[in-house]
């Protein structure tokens, strides 16, 4: 018959007892039985259970390669341990993670579902926070920084973004332009010229430009009356004339505005 290390010390047990209760009602003396065996917490067939004062559903499967947890059974850290998972391990929570405090990640979390129920809470993310999927938001989103990192990819919003602040794109820190071609760029700037200047505008491909001039136009000899502006390839070239419309002005420090739209 095999029997298990419990099993054992109550069967020791039960014969010591009933050997001294003999003895003791023979000879008329009160002998003292030992204390019984400790009980386990659980011991299921193929199993090791581990001792616990409050009979916690908790053992050790055969082996000791696996802790379980029963229904019923808690695992609890007092104020002051640490619960340290090395490196080189996996952790899996296939059921609900609450966190009631800081939860502080150094390398990397992989989250295939996300969900932060109570917007009266706050999530931060001190360092890179990567998104492969979709991510959704039904409320507000307030950012003190946000990159696009990957062009290949899309940050599309289906409602309304309101931005209160300076909203910039491009190498050159450039305002996008509400325009039905995308890409396209609107920069301007002004200049002071004495008959022909070229606009520093920073674009590569240039679609379209203006200038006007930034004073009142002046009748004395070779006086700036308009000016003009004119594109070949990415140089923009910006003009001032004589009344005639054909001679250049030749009055110096003529300030003429010009705008230039393109792409970078």
């Amino acid at each position: 018959m095999n029997l298990s290390n419990t099993q054992r010390q109550w069967l020791a047990w039960g014969i010591i007892a009933v050997v001294l209760a003999s003895i003791a009602i023979g000879l008329g003396v009160s002998y003292p039985v030992p204390p019984a065996p400790s009980i386990p917490v659980r011991e299921p067939a193929g199993e090791i259970g581990v001792q616990s004062a409050y009979l916690t559903p908790i053992y050790v499967e055969h082996g000791g390669k696996k802790l379980v947890v029963e229904s019923g059974g808690e695992i609890e850290l007092q104020s002051g341990s640490t619960c340290d998972i090395q490196s080189g391990t996996f952790s899996n929570f296939g059921g609900n993670l609450d966190i009631d405090g800081t939860l502080a990640v150094s390398g990397s979390l992989t989250l295939d579902g996300f969900d932060v129920a109570d917007t009266s809470g706050n999530t931060e993310v001190d360092g890179t926070l990567g998104v492969t999927g979709t991510t959704t938001l039904n409320g507000a989103l307030v950012m003190d920084g946000f990159d696009v990192a990957d062009t290949s990819g899309n940050a599309q919003f289906d409602g309304t973004v309101d931005i209160t602040g300076t909203l910039q794109y491009g190498a050159n820190d450039l305002h996008p332009l509400g325009h039905s071609s995308s890409g396209l760029q609107i920069v301007y700037g002004t200049s002071s010229i004495t008959g022909t200047a070229t606009a520093a505008h920073g674009l590569t491909t240039v679609t379209w430009a203006l200038c006007t001039l930034g004073e009142d136009p002046t009748n004395g000899a070779g006086d700036a009356a308009y000016a003009t502006v004119a594109v070949s390839g990415d140089v923009v070239t910006v003009k001032v004339w004589q009344d005639d419309f054909v001679t250049a002005a030749t009055e110096t420090g003529v300030v003429v505005h010009w705008l230039v739209i393109g792409t970078p």
